[in-house]
């Protein structure tokens, strides 16, 4: 309850009254307005009250990390080093094979154990009627023939990397010669001469 003025008298009353004692005036009606309104304004300030309490609790979020990270920004030290890394030391591959042998050693193998080297099958092949022949044999050696007749051939193990040669001279004073080397039936060099003793050779190393 409050007291307010009368309108009419201007003299105090309360505002819970429904008229002025003093001039009879009504007065509950105005008395209640004014009170609502004031506590309208009241609720209106504390209703706003929150919000601005919420926007500077909002941005001091926000800001706070900011500042921090300028703070360390500007008074980071300007000359920080940073460690090189160490070299290594290296290991040639002489010792790396060393090492690998003294292991295969220990496991009770034999280091360093090449695999055979896989053998082919080389033919060799001469075609005349009358002619003789040259040739490298399995062991690398030469060898000849003489007065061979109409074909000779000649079939031997052999090793990649070996050096094969064959040639061969018609004996007659005209024809032709023919000649053939083949690896694993695989032909793989021909030679041919043509005329009075005629000449062919014709040679090939295995890969």
């Amino acid at each position: 309850m409050a007291l307010i003025s009368c309108p009419e008298c201007q003299k105090l009353v309360s505002s819970s009254a429904a008229s002025c004692p003093n001039c009879g005036h009504p007065i509950s009606t105005i008395g209640r307005t004014r009170h609502d309104d004031s506590n309208e304004v009241v609720k209106d300030k504390k209703r706003g009250l929150p919000m601005w309490v919420a926007i500077v609790a909002v941005l001091s979020i926000f800001a706070v990390p900011f500042g921090v990270a300028q703070w360390a920004s500007i008074n980071a030290p300007n000359n920080i080093s940073v460690p090189q890394p160490t070299a290594q030391p290296t290991v040639s591959n002489k010792q790396i094979n060393e090492d690998f042998d003294a292991a295969i050693r220990a496991a009770g193998g034999q280091p360093n154990a090449e695999a055979p080297a896989k053998e082919v099958m080389v033919h060799y092949e001469v075609d005349c009627t009358n002619f003789s022949v040259t040739y490298t044999d399995e062991t690398g050696d030469i060898q000849q023939h003489t007065a061979c007749k109409d074909h000779w051939g000649l079939q031997f193990k052999a090793k990649p990397g070996q050096f094969l040669s064959l040639s061969s001279q018609n004996n007659n004073d005209w024809g032709s010669v023919r000649l053939r080397i083949s690896v694993n039936d695989e032909e793989v060099k021909t030679a041919e001469g043509v005329g009075p003793y005629a000449i062919g050779t014709c040679s090939y190393t295995i890969p």
